[in-house]
């Protein structure tokens, strides 16, 4: 379980990273977060994030495992959503990519 969130907060942007890891089967919990962390983006990291989201689209979130689907998935979740979450996807393989290379790379400071 990974969790990003980009947000803006007093004028400056933010990313905030969650891991939740675990060796048995079952729901990840608090309990379960192995790493956390909370950078203030530049605007060029800014504008990189937007870069990716560029031609994606938003559906009504379904039950993708149904079908048999194993992932990943990304949700996108924002304040007056009205609880109805929305799942995104990129407009190619390539840029869904090239965000979680992005996303790594500000964990690890590079």
């Amino acid at each position: 379980y990974q969790r990003f969130r980009f947000y803006v907060e007093d004028g400056a942007y933010h990313f905030f990273y969650e891991t939740r890891q675990k060796d048995d089967y079952g729901p990840l919990t608090e309990k379960d977060v192995t790493e956390t962390g909370l950078i203030t983006l530049t605007d060029a990291q800014w504008d990189t994030l937007w870069s990716f989201l560029f031609d994606g689209t938003v559906v009504k979130r379904g039950e993708a495992t149904e079908t048999g689907d194993a992932g990943p998935w990304l949700y996108l979740y924002w304040t007056g959503d009205k609880g109805e979450y929305q799942e995104f996807s990129f407009a190619s393989r390539q840029q869904r990519e090239a965000f979680e290379a992005f996303c790594e790379a500000l964990k690890g400071g590079r």
